[in-house]
């Protein structure tokens, strides 16, 4: 019975021994294996764990790479036929450090460029040799274009960006067969930097926002190849424009239009699209077409009736924006004035604050809207009164009832600092108004 109500106790110590045998043979692996590449780079207790080994790591390190730095080329060029590819990577760095003294090892470096198993050294030879200077620009092109793995095709579209214009041609081809994000955003940050000279690039760079990565994958990746096409210049706007006339570029016109954004009435010819995408089903589509009109400015004068009607919009985003466009068009937008005088009774604070930055942005054409705007000296909202107080100071000319509300503002106890403030130099403005 005994040795039956024990069977586990005793199968217990039967396998714990086997157990513990069988990690210390896992363990004696592991500290083998660690030790080869410990002795092939000849750092010794590199791999250690311990924290109170690590100034010895250090130093032991130090010695390694300034041994390299004293090898002589010839010297390193053996070393370089290590298994290891942590030596195999430094003995590249260090050859490249030397720059153009160690150009004759140049064919060595390619060759380990194509067919080094390890990414890491391949990644290593383009990092050393761009230091060589012209002579290795093919070398550097041939991995950003065939390379197998991405991170050392990201290391050669960085490196190419050594070579200024002459990287733009080639980058052009890159983003036509590249499928992984981070390649691509560096190719098309280097095109910014490039400027003008990379506008050929810009219809692919356009293709590229169709691109549908996950947004975990990818954070923010439309907005920052539209950021770069931006840096390219405003020579990329005839592409910019003839991608957003297309029907099936329907997904990027909000990307395409934050390009215009940036440009401003570089954009007039887009108008007549843009007036168009008003009345797109897409909320953001709508919004970002009257964004970029109000950037447009006054030119875009004949976009009022239609930026009238979506004033009125469902989405409280498309009001806005369309609200604000009709102020930066400004006095050739008056047409719109009964309506903005409307909105400042809307609900939505923004909506009103705006409205009333609107009315001030046509100037002393819009006096009439005057006493609309004193009534809303009382609302609950300082940022909504600062406008107010702004507006009124640019449609106001000597006006009394004006200039005895703004007193009574700016010597309230009850209202903010900049609230007081706004309201002195609005009274200031009035005065001086001819």
């Amino acid at each position: 019975m005994f040795y039956k109500s024990n069977f586990f106790f005793w199968l217990f110590f039967i396998i714990l021994p086997f157990n513990i045998f069988i990690l210390n043979q896992s363990t004696g692996q592991e500290k083998a294996r660690k030790e080869k590449s410990r002795k092939s780079v000849n750092l010794d207790g590199v791999f250690d764990g311990n924290e109170k080994n690590h100034k010895r790591h250090l130093e032991e390190e130090k010695k390694y790479l300034n041994a390299l730095a004293k090898a002589t080329i010839q010297e390193l060029l053996v070393k370089l036929k290590s298994d290891c590819y942590i030596e195999r990577r430094d003995i590249v760095l260090e050859l490249g450090r030397r720059g153009k003294k160690a150009i004759s090892t140049l064919p060595v470096l390619i060759e380990l460029l194509k067919n080094d198993k390890s990414k890491e050294v391949r990644s290593a030879v383009i990092h050393g040799i761009v230091h060589m200077g012209a002579p290795a620009f093919d070398a550097i092109v041939y991995a950003l274009l065939h390379d197998a793995d991405w991170e050392v095709r990201w290391a050669a579209a960085w490196r190419l960006g050594s070579f200024h214009k002459k990287a733009a041609p080639i980058y052009i081809i890159a983003l036509k067969k590249e499928k992984k994000h981070e390649v691509i955003e560096c190719i098309a940050e280097l095109l910014g930097s490039i400027g003008p000279v990379a506008v050929p690039a810009t219809p692919d760079l356009i293709e590229v926002l169709k691109i549908d990565f996950k947004e975990d994958e990818a954070y923010g990746f439309p907005h920052k190849i539209v950021q770069f096409i931006v840096a390219i210049g405003p020579k990329t706007f005839p592409y910019i424009h003839l991608a957003y006339k297309k029907k099936e570029n329907g997904k990027i016109k909000y990307y395409l239009a934050k390009v215009m954004l940036s440009f401003g009435d570089h954009c007039a010819t887009a108008i007549p699209d843009l007036i168009i995408a008003l009345k797109d089903k897409d909320f953001k589509i709508r919004y970002s077409a009257a964004r970029v009109l109000g950037k447009i400015g006054p030119k875009a004068e004949k976009a009022v009736p239609a930026l009238i009607k979506v004033s009125n919009d469902k989405n409280a985003k498309v009001r806005y924006y369309s609200t604000e466009a009709l102020g930066k068009i400004g006095a050739k937008a008056i047409s719109a004035l009964p309506f903005l005088i409307k909105y400042l009774e809307d609900q939505d604070s923004n909506i009103r604050l705006i409205s009333a930055s609107s009315i001030g942005e046509m100037g002393l054409q819009a006096s009439s809207a005057i006493p609309h705007l004193l009534k809303l000296l009382t609302d609950k909202e300082n940022i909504v009164k600062l406008h107010v107080i702004e507006a009124l100071g640019k449609i106001s000319a000597h006006n009394s009832s004006v200039l005895e509300a703004l007193h009574k503002i700016a010597q309230s106890s009850k209202e903010v600092e900049y609230v007081k403030k706004s309201a002195i130099e609005a009274m200031k403005k009035i005065e001086n108004t001819k």
